[in-house]
C-alpha cells in the first residue's frame, strides 16, 4: 500500500541504509509529497530491512548464507510492515 512518492524512499534505504533513504524521506516529507502514513510505512520497513543488499553481501565471507539472510529479513519486514499498516488501518478507522 505505498504511494509513487514513496518508491525513492523505500529503495533508497532498502539498498542504501537508513541514513541515505532517510534523507529521501525527509525530502518528499518536507515537499509534502508523502502522507504521513505512508511515512510510517517507509520507516518500518526501513528499520527492519536496511541497506539488505550489503548486510547480506557483509556476511557471506563469514559463513552466512545469502538466501536464509534475504528471506528471513524480507519476510520479517513484509509481515511485520502489513500488521502495523493494517493496525494503523484500523485505528484511524480508513
Amino acid at each position: 500500500g505505498l504511494s509513487e512518492s514513496a518508491v525513492r524512499p523505500w529503495l533508497a534505504s532498502f539498498v542504501c541504509g537508513l541514513v541515505y533513504g532517510a534523507g529521501w524521506m525527509l525530502q518528499a516529507a518536507a515537499e509534502r509529497l508523502l502522507p504521513p502514513d505512508q511515512i510510517f510505512k517507509v520507516s518500518v520497513f526501513a528499520l527492519l530491512c536496511h541497506a539488505i543488499i550489503e548486510d547480506t553481501w557483509l556476511f557471506q565471507p563469514v559463513g552466512g548464507s545469502v538466501a536464509q539472510i534475504l528471506l528471513i529479513r524480507l519476510a520479517l519486514a513484509l509481515g511485520v510492515g502489513a500488521l502495523l499498516a493494517r493496525l494503523l488501518r484500523r485505528a484511524t478507522g480508513g
